[in-house]
């Protein structure tokens, strides 16, 4: 195995200071120099820089599609309902415990809820939305639709900040003509955000 390390160029180039290794079948394949550490963020970062924050004893990656530092480690929240009906809206709950607008899970540190998973066992005959809230907030939400004909749905891109104690729950919303929502499950995805 050969490296080579790039010296010659530019900074914003994305080789730039990265190893270059011989993968064996004449191809290269290369690697980041040893990850940076320490208590203040590097402040000109490209998208997939690490750094090792010492204060809370995170790694973090730069997202630069949401212009944040966010851990590398991500946290899942799974929330469930036996059933909704299609009249009524309903908050999702963990095991025996439903959730309400006054309650769901607490935060222990800053994050942004980045993705969920919402499914269930019936196809909608109509959109259903399911919100994902930061305090019940309905101004602070992550909108699933669960589209007609549909029922399962998923969200890539979220970009919802939250704070340490804020608490995050989820409620289906009521739609006459949608059926009901059974069996349904919810995954959520966060990452700790500096």
């Amino acid at each position: 195995m050969y490296r080579i390390k790039v010296k010659q160029l530019t900074s914003g180039n994305e080789l730039s200071g990265k190893t270059i290794i011989a993968d064996g079948s004449g191809g290269f394949i290369y690697k980041y120099p040893q990850i940076e550490k320490g208590i203040s963020f590097p402040v000109t970062p490209i998208n997939g820089d690490l750094f090792y924050y010492l204060t809370n004893n995170i790694l973090y990656q730069y997202d630069s599609g949401r212009s944040k530092w966010l851990s590398v480690e991500v946290i899942s929240l799974l929330l469930g309902k036996a059933t909704i009906n299609q009249n009524t809206s309903g908050y999702f709950g963990v095991a025996d415990v439903v959730h309400s607008s006054t309650t769901g899970i607490i935060m222990p540190r800053n994050g942004t809820i980045i993705s969920a998973t919402l499914d269930n066992i019936n196809n909608m005959g109509a959109t259903r939305n399911v919100e994902i809230r930061v305090n019940n907030s309905e101004s602070v939400k992550l909108t699933l639709s669960l589209l007609s004909g549909n029922k399962s749905v998923s969200v890539t891109d979220g970009d919802v900040n939250f704070n340490t104690g804020d608490f995050i729950n989820a409620i289906a919303i009521s739609n006459s003509t949608a059926p009901e929502l059974s069996n349904t499950t919810l995954l959520i995805k966060v990452a700790w955000r500096n």
